[in-house]
């Protein structure tokens, strides 16, 4: 496994967990 591949992956579950926690504490604000 290239360790390009690994940092892509890891930026790409990252960026997701950041979403989430921004819809939840989007939906807390309303």
């Amino acid at each position: 496994m290239n360790p390009f591949d690994a940092v892509g992956l890891v930026l790409t579950l990252a960026g997701l967990v950041y979403l989430f926690v921004a819809l939840i504490r989007a939906d807390r604000t309303r």
